[in-house]
């Protein structure tokens, strides 16, 4: 398959009468070396693919072919030429000529496209419910004009970013659908904030992991955010303080991990008036002293301090005010006493 330059209908065979691939509902193209382009003969072949996945086709440059209508899911790893340098940026040269017209495409998955500078948010189709990007070291997100309002995806569930080591900010806003959002070693994210009218009540989950120059959460996170149930917060190492107002009161479950500068404010997270926070995990190498005060509500139910080669103490007056509290675990504290 390392030679084969072009999918066409060459390569499907000369007999028009029989039309293949018709019952095919998963494609994987992967490690086609020298594949540079992809034509779908009208004749309904691929009539009911759903699922196609094309990895480490490394001179594949598009046009995507428009008959897969019945396709749900696209994945793409590695796969650098499906861009398109145009007006002096890098964009998706698959654009949305072919993604705007699939009527059942739910879900889009794209690795290792370092050139990608903008992706256009705005104009993604309104079916889709999922999207991940990942190692695409220059992308910014496109917002169209001054009026972000109307730019806004009112469909996207699930939001997934992973190492854009460029992105400077997530803008939340443009998701008022949006339940989950996962953002991992994004180093030179700085902010995550709202840009359009409507804000994103269904937000459920939000773990952020590895994100070194991130110092701003969403302010007003206890109103704006009041669906949030998850909140993890690993490794960012220059927040200091959580928004004013605290955390929304549905809040169930929060991780902070390896924060160092957030355990000098543990006094002010607000947590303590959380009715419904059932499942707290803390880990910090620095902190010699903890549950200074009652910090956690009386309704937690299992608390895990873990890897704090540092703590020296533990406020023992903190812990029984936790009337519900069920499972207390604490690992790796080797100077506790």
């Amino acid at each position: 398959m390392d030679q084969i330059r072009n999918v066409d209908e060459e390569f499907y065979g000369d007999n028009s009468a029989i039309r293949p691939f018709q019952s095919l509902t998963f494609l994987k193209f992967e490690k086609m070396m020298a594949w540079e382009r992809w034509q779908i003969l009208s004749n309904g072949m691929f009539s009911s693919l759903e699922v196609l996945h094309i990895s480490k086709c490394l001179q594949l440059t598009g046009d995507f072919p428009s008959e897969l209508l019945s396709l749900k899911e696209l994945e793409m790893i590695d796969c650098p030429k499906l861009m398109l340098l145009h007006g002096g940026m890098t964009t998706l040269h698959i654009q949305v000529g072919f993604l705007k017209h699939l009527p059942s495409f739910q879900k889009l998955h794209m690795y290792g496209m370092p050139n990608m500078q903008d992706f256009p948010l705005s104009r993604l189709p309104l079916s889709l419910i999922e999207l991940l990007i990942g190692d695409c070291d220059t992308l910014k997100f496109e917002l169209l004009g001054s009026d972000t309002t109307g730019s806004c995806n009112t469909s996207l569930e699930t939001l997934t970013i992973e190492n854009c080591e460029s992105l400077p900010d997530i803008p939340l806003g443009m998701f008022p659908a949006l339940q989950v959002l996962k953002i991992s070693d994004c180093e030179n994210l700085q902010t995550i904030s709202f840009h359009c009218g409507v804000q994103p009540l269904n937000l459920r989950s939000l773990p952020i992991w590895n994100c070194e120059k991130l110092k701003l959460l969403p302010t007003q996170m206890n109103n704006v955010l009041q669906s949030l149930h998850f909140f993890e917060l690993s490794y960012c190492q220059e927040i200091e303080r959580f928004p004013k107002g605290g955390f929304p009161s549905n809040l169930r479950i929060l991780f902070i991990i390896g924060c160092n500068k957030l355990m000098t404010s543990q006094n002010e997270w607000g947590v303590q008036t959380l009715t419904r926070h059932r499942y707290c995990r803390i880990q910090s190498s620095d902190v010699e002293s903890f549950l200074t005060d009652s910090i956690f509500p009386p309704s937690l139910e299992t608390l895990t301090l873990a890897h704090h080669p540092n703590l020296q103490t533990l406020n023992y007056k903190g812990l029984q005010n936790l009337t519900s509290l069920q499972n207390l675990t604490i690992w790796n504290c080797p100077r506790l006493y």
